[in-house]
């Protein structure tokens, strides 16, 4: 699973800042470390690249580019990535629906055993993670297409909730009083402050400064949205003439979040004991036993949650394993966009990824996976042709307004 770990600068990181104290005129630099570190804990270069991130996206572009099967591509290179690493990616790619993999032809290093998907096309043409590229398709799918490219540009960019040190806990608070979920706060407050824009300068920057937003970060995923919106009109999936929404259905944006985060899913407890606050406890993910929420997200000092089942962006490991900018999504939204679906009907079973289950009889179980892949094959035909109407038929408009009705109805 990839995480952001702390850990020590190497050698040459080091010196290279020490040269940036005498860049204009002679100066001091002091390390806040022993000797002893330097010498026999700092490592001389930091591992390349390749070694340290996730491999998707190179994985995705050697796949587009047909440069051969990415396994035996990437052996070829100085330092390799590890196998590990290599089906880590595939597999993430596999569960986005990006990428269809032979498992048995990779164990022989058989070339052509990993094919890219009409959706795998698509997300290696856009300039975001593989996670944010399918938000982003599937909230045009839709019809939250405004609400995606906002949320996926506050993704890709600094929080625009900015406190500083001495105003931290009022900026949690105006955060909290914003939304309930942190990509939520983030379209909110971006949608108001536009909105404010239009009408009164002065209003805005007065909204600005009550809720301790940062203009130059909401800039900036205004400038992001517009570069986004620029490529998934490149890739077909925007129309020179779409009317964008004003009202965001938060409803289908949660789900679509689920979609994209499908792979990044905690679960919570049944209930908080009274007292408590959900930064007490821990949570459970599919390989980690024990996670938390970090203190900067919303949910952290809540006594309720609107869901035990929650989605976040990035997961931090320092004293505790952390995860931030989390959201709470509905069980018809991992049902519907989560993971690969089974159902097991003489135990009443169904299962998302094989690991989270829910208490179905049989026929609505039966009904889920019927409606699940309706949808899915809606989708597939609408992304092999994105200028294809998939409310255009009976059958296709049936099977989005049911889908927007069951998440409705839950929350």
């Amino acid at each position: 699973m990839p995480t952001l770990l702390e850990c020590w600068a190497s050698k040459a990181a080091t010196k290279q800042r020490r040269g940036r104290a005498g860049r204009v005129k002679p100066g001091f630099c002091w390390h806040l470390y022993s000797s002893h570190t330097h010498d026999r804990i700092l490592q001389d270069y930091q591992l390349p690249e390749m070694l340290r991130v996730g491999l998707e996206d190179l994985v995705l572009q050697i796949l587009v580019l047909d440069l051969g099967e990415p396994s035996s591509f990437l052996r070829a290179a100085v330092d390799p990535p590890t196998e590990l690493a290599m089906k880590n990616a595939l597999q993430l790619l596999e569960s986005l629906g990006a990428a269809e993999c032979n498992w048995e032809a990779l164990a022989r290093s058989e070339e052509n055993a990993t094919q890219l998907t009409a959706l795998g096309y698509h997300l290696a043409t856009l300039p975001v993670h593989p996670r944010v590229g399918k938000l982003l398709i599937y909230g045009n799918l839709f019809g939250v297409n405004d609400s995606c490219l906002t949320i996926a540009a506050a993704m890709t960019s600094r929080s625009p909730f900015v406190g500083g040190f001495e105003n931290r806990d009022a900026a949690d608070e105006a955060k909290r009083e914003m939304a309930s979920d942190d990509q939520l706060a983030s379209l909110l407050a971006y949608n108001e402050w536009t909105r404010l824009k239009r009408r009164n300068n002065k209003q805005a920057r007065a909204f600005l400064r009550e809720n301790y937003l940062s203009y130059m970060a909401l800039n900036n995923i205004a400038q992001l949205r517009k570069q986004l919106q620029k490529y998934m009109k490149n890739i077909g999936f925007v129309g020179d003439n779409e009317v964008l929404r004003d009202e965001p259905n938060l409803h289908l944006v949660k789900a679509m979040l689920a979609a994209g985060l499908s792979q990044n899913i905690i679960i919570g407890p049944k209930k908080i004991q009274r007292g408590q606050t959900a930064g007490e406890i821990s949570f459970r993910a599919q390989k980690i036993k024990e996670v938390f929420l970090h203190p900067s997200t919303i949910a952290f000092a809540a006594h309720t949650l609107d869901s035990r089942y929650l989605c976040y962006h990035e997961i931090v490991k320092t004293s505790k394993v952390y995860v931030r900018d989390a959201c709470s999504i509905s069980k018809f939204s991992l049902l519907l966009f989560g993971g690969s679906l089974k159902v097991y009907q003489t135990h009443g079973v169904v299962s998302v990824d094989e690991w989270i289950r829910f208490k179905i009889s049989p026929k609505p179980a039966t009904l889920v996976k019927y409606l699940r892949n309706s949808m899915e094959a809606l989708l597939l035909e609408k992304i092999m042709d994105p200028k294809l109407d998939i409310t255009g038929t009976k059958l296709g408009r049936g099977v989005i307004e049911a889908v927007t009705l069951l998440l409705e109805m839950e929350c």
